[in-house]
């Protein structure tokens, strides 16, 4: 077989695992086949395994790629009724390590099991409370892991038990749950620092968690004890932040050891580049409630002016409603595939970012400069000041409509030059070679 000809066979077996591993995460919140194979040419690549409220995804195992380590992934899945970003980039990051050839293993845990049962809702509580939670059974062999690599463990994970654990642990911090009973540093749909810089039982005053006291409780009482996820945090050598401004945020509060990589889009080219003469829209991606700041677009989102939305949530009536009021110019796409996401991106004019979270790096920026779009983003939450930082569009208030037409004005006029800096910046931070690249020097460093 020529040069070429295996070449060519290598790249149609890297994209089989690929598929594979997709099809699998299709039935990620489904019916799961326990013990079930996946392999090209009689060799193992996927192994499912389930142990109780344990699911644990391995590829690649012992027969990793030479010079990385095998690695664990560990990480406590939100509810599968609710959208997660993070839920997204753990399944993600795991996709990418596979299809790069790393031996890997997700260890996931499922809140769903609390829903609608009472008791297990105050197990779990009271297991938030005192730090205890959950531990891998046996028979997931933690300790066979070179790197342990922790993405969340709220509600579900000890923080005891993680404090125990034998082999060297990296740490992703998504958001800001360490310092703030829901992770965002809002209430009411407005910035909020009273636990960072008061006391975590502001939480309980204010009842942040799912609107209740009872339930934020166990919080405040975690972040107050001795065996808080802050204290856990900054026992590492390393934590990793997807964004720069995340990163001073965590170090302001006490996290030192944290080291910027950004989430790559995931897959490179998620779609055609955008066009040079895009059509007269722009795009919302994301959640559609409260914190996500959408209704509070629409109501300086200018008449003239196309948006596409693109979501689903519970201020979805709020927002047909000030559509039809205001007569606005909007389309409701509803929740809608990857595919259909970059299609989106590549016709239109700009993506608008209206989150009044403080948020840590969405991975849809990367998306968005994966195919030259540039992000009109809503002030004071941190991907503005990345968009200043990088000059990859610009930046409004919520509350003032001339700020968001002088943004839109903006980004219209300079499009051309802002789409050839998205791309730039695509290239030079977000692919997934140059994450792969970063995680395995980190992966090397707690090793030493």
């Amino acid at each position: 077989m020529s040069f070429e000809d295996q070449f060519h066979s290598l790249q149609l077996k890297r994209l089989a695992v690929h598929r594979s591993i997709i099809a699998t995460f299709k039935e990620i919140h489904g019916r799961l086949f326990i013990n079930r194979h996946l392999s090209i040419d009689g060799k193992n690549i996927l192994e499912q395994r389930e142990f109780g409220a344990w699911k644990v995804w391995t590829a690649h195992s012992g027969t990793g790629l030479p010079g990385w380590p095998r690695i664990g992934l560990l990480h406590s899945f939100y509810r599968s009724g609710t959208p997660s970003g993070e839920n997204i980039a753990v399944q993600s990051q795991f996709d990418m390590l596979a299809s790069h050839g790393v031996d890997v293993t997700l260890v996931g845990v499922y809140s769903d099991a609390a829903v609608g049962n009472v008791f297990q809702t105050l197990k779990t509580g009271v297991s938030v409370a005192r730090g205890t939670g959950l531990s891998p059974p046996a028979e997931i062999r933690i300790g066979d892991f070179d790197v342990l690599h922790v993405h969340n463990a709220f509600p579900n994970i000890s923080h005891r038990w993680l404090a125990e654990v034998s082999v060297p642990i990296v740490a992703t911090i998504h958001n800001y749950r360490a310092f703030c009973a829901i992770g965002t540093f809002t209430r009411d749909g407005k910035g909020c620092f009273e636990c960072a810089e008061e006391s975590p039982w502001k939480s309980v005053t204010h009842a942040c968690y799912r609107d209740s006291r009872i339930a934020t409780l166990p919080i405040a009482l975690q972040q107050s004890g001795s065996h808080s996820w802050a204290k856990f945090l900054q026992s590492l050598k390393v934590t990793l932040v997807p964004g720069e401004p995340m990163r001073g945020i965590l170090k302001g509060l006490g996290i030192q050891n944290s080291v910027t990589l950004p989430q790559p889009a995931g897959q490179e080219n998620i779609g055609e580049a955008s066009s040079p003469e895009p059509k007269d829209q722009w795009l919302f991606v994301g959640r559609l409630d409260r914190d996500k700041g959408i209704s509070d677009l629409l109501k300086v989102w200018p008449q003239g002016e196309k948006l596409v939305v693109v979501g689903a949530g519970p201020s979805e009536m709020e927002c047909l409603d000030l559509i039809r009021t205001r007569s606005l110019n909007v389309e409701m796409f509803g929740a809608q595939q990857r595919d259909v996401v970059a299609g989106l991106m590549s016709t239109s004019r700009g993506l608008v970012f209206s989150s009044k979270a403080l948020e840590g790096a969405p991975l849809v920026y990367g998306e968005a400069l994966s195919v030259g779009l540039p992000v009109l983003a809503a002030q004071g939450n941190v991907l503005a000041d990345q968009v200043n930082l990088d000059g990859t569009g610009a930046t409004f208030s919520l509350t003032d409509s001339d700020s968001l037409c002088s943004g839109i004005n903006g980004v219209t006029q300079q499009r051309d030059l802002l789409s050839r800096t998205c791309l730039e910046i695509y290239e030079s931070r977000y692919t997934t070679s140059q994450w792969l690249e970063g995680l395995l020097a980190v992966y090397k460093s707690v090793l030493k």
